[in-house]
């Protein structure tokens, strides 16, 4: 009985645990996706264009700091986190609306990405003379 008693415990902590490391990641993973879209609205401000890779990204500073990641010093650890289509162009990513932002993307354990943040990186992207995203009329044709 007491074996049993003990491998209920057992389990139970494995599971906390699991769950807590899981939670522990997604954090993580959040503050990456905040630093990315960070840099990637002060990029698109500076340069009026979409990145063509992490490189092009480097020299550009945050404006803080996130979950103690270190940009560019952890950017392995970033990459890892975060899915970034460098294929778009500035027009294309202005196209877009938060409903079907596809330009950042959260990899692994992740609570999304940040509405307000996508929303501030697509203002600048449509500030620098791309279009706003096509509303769809009727037969879900753009208009």
């Amino acid at each position: 009985m007491a074996f049993a008693v003990f491998c209920v415990v057992l389990l139970t902590c494995a599971r906390i645990w699991r769950a807590m490391s899981v939670s522990l990641e997604a954090e993580r993973t959040l503050g990456a996706s905040y630093l990315v879209l960070d840099i990637l609205t002060a990029y698109v401000q500076q340069k009026s264009a979409w990145p063509a890779s992490w490189s092009d990204l480097v020299p550009i500073s945050p404006h803080a700091q996130y979950s103690g990641l270190d940009w560019p010093a952890d950017a392995d650890d970033i990459r890892r986190r975060i899915d970034l289509d460098f294929t778009l162009c500035v027009s294309e990513v202005a196209a877009m609306d938060v409903e079907d932002f596809t330009a950042v993307r959260p990899l692994g354990p992740n609570y999304g990405l940040h509405e307000g943040r996508i929303k501030q990186l697509l203002q600048v992207a449509r500030g620098v003379g791309a279009p706003g995203p096509k509303k769809r009329g009727r037969g879900g044709r753009a208009n």
